[in-house]
C-alpha cells in the first residue's frame, strides 16, 4: 500500500510534535518516526476491526528499516557501496497503541532506533551469515492476530 503525504503535510507534523519542550530535552522525531508512528496506530485500529476483541496482553510489532551505515562506529570506509540496512522491531502492547497519541509512539520508535549499538549489528550480520552458510531461511516471526507490521518509507 502507498499513502501519498505530501512535504507540508511532514513538516507540519514534525512542527508540531518537535517543540521547544521536547527538543530542550534533546529528543527529537524524524520525519520517518512521525509517518511510522500514525501508520501503526492506523494498523492496530483497522486490524482490531478485523479480528475482534483482543487480549490485554496482545502486542504488536512494527519492523522498519534501519540504515547501519550513518551510525557504524567505526564509520565504514569511504570505498564501500551497496544497501546497508537492517530491520529494527519495536514491540508494545496494543491498548497502549491504541491510547497513546503519535508523538508518544514516534519517540518510543526513536529510543529504539537510538538504542542500537554497532555491536548489535555486528552480532546480527554474523548470525545472518552462518544462517545463510547452513542454507537455513531468515524469514520475519508473525503472530497469530496478524499484528506485526513491515513498513518501509
Amino acid at each position: 500500500c502507498c499513502v501519498p503525504i505530501t512535504q507540508i503535510q511532514c513538516n507540519t507534523w514534525k512542527k508540531n510534535i518537535n517543540t521547544d519542550e521536547l527538543t530542550k530535552k534533546g529528543l527529537f522525531c524524524s520525519t520517518d518516526d512521525i509517518i511510522t508512528a500514525k501508520i501503526w496506530k492506523a494498523l492496530v485500529a483497522i486490524r482490531m476491526k478485523q479480528v475482534g476483541p483482543l487480549q490485554d496482553d496482545q502486542k504488536t510489532t512494527i519492523s522498519r528499516a534501519y540504515n547501519v551505515r550513518k551510525r557504524m562506529k567505526p564509520k565504514l570506509d569511504s570505498g564501500y557501496f551497496g544497501n546497508f540496512t537492517t530491520g529494527i522491531r519495536t514491540s508494545m502492547l496494543v491498548c497502549d497503541i491504541i491510547k497513546m497519541k503519535p508523538r508518544e509512539i514516534a519517540l518510543r520508535l526513536r529510543s529504539d532506533l537510538q538504542n542500537v549499538m554497532t555491536e548489535m549489528i555486528f552480532a546480527r550480520g554474523k548470525w545472518l551469515k552462518e544462517q545463510y552458510e547452513q542454507s537455513r531461511s531468515v524469514t520475519p516471526v508473525m503472530d497469530d492476530k496478524a499484528m506485526t507490521f513491515l513498513i518501509s518509507s
